[in-house]
């Protein structure tokens, strides 16, 4: 698909704004809207989601991020719901991707042993897409929550062993 003027206007903005304003935000926002309206939705949801070095979003703590990100899709589905109604079919999308992301956060939480924050993270997963806790692995986490870290330092290596062994 050609870009239009407006498309091309906007992404000229995008490119000429300074990383330290909330200028560049703008761009994606149109450029995001001028996709979503022309039926690109993946190229939309992709311009919402980049992120470099100097991105305001990086400033927030990774369970804001996400919720920040959430809140972001909300408003703008809401903005355009009247004119595109295809977007009912893309909220239950956002809603399990930013899930699925808080509940991998969490995992990474449990792991270094964090576990308010992977409790933060579980709840934030569950209140935006309660079926995230139907997947396998959430069933894994919950297991090896409740054995502990300590526990799971010992039974960790057996399976390692147990696995090499009946290779």
């Amino acid at each position: 698909m050609t870009m239009g003027q407006p498309e091309r206007a906007a992404r000229a903005n995008l490119t000429g704004a300074p990383d330290d304003t909330t200028g560049a935000l703008d761009g994606l926002e149109t450029v995001a809207s001028i996709a979503m309206a022309q039926g690109r939705l993946a190229e939309a949801e992709q311009s919402f989601r980049r992120l470099h070095s100097r991105s305001m979003s990086l400033t927030y703590s990774p369970l804001e991020r996400l919720r920040e990100q959430r809140r972001a899709f909300e408003i703008h589905f809401a903005d355009v719901r009247d004119a595109h109604p295809e977007v009912a079919d893309v909220v239950p999308i956002m809603c399990r991707t930013i899930a699925e992301s808080a509940f991998w956060s969490a995992v990474r939480a449990f792991e270094a042993e964090q576990d308010d924050l992977c409790e933060a993270f579980l709840a934030f997963a569950v209140e935006t897409d309660p079926g995230v806790a139907d997947n396998p692995a959430w069933r894994r986490l919950r297991w090896k929550r409740r054995a502990g870290h300590a526990a799971l330092r010992w039974l960790t290596p057996l399976s390692r062993l147990r696995q090499a062994t009946w290779a």
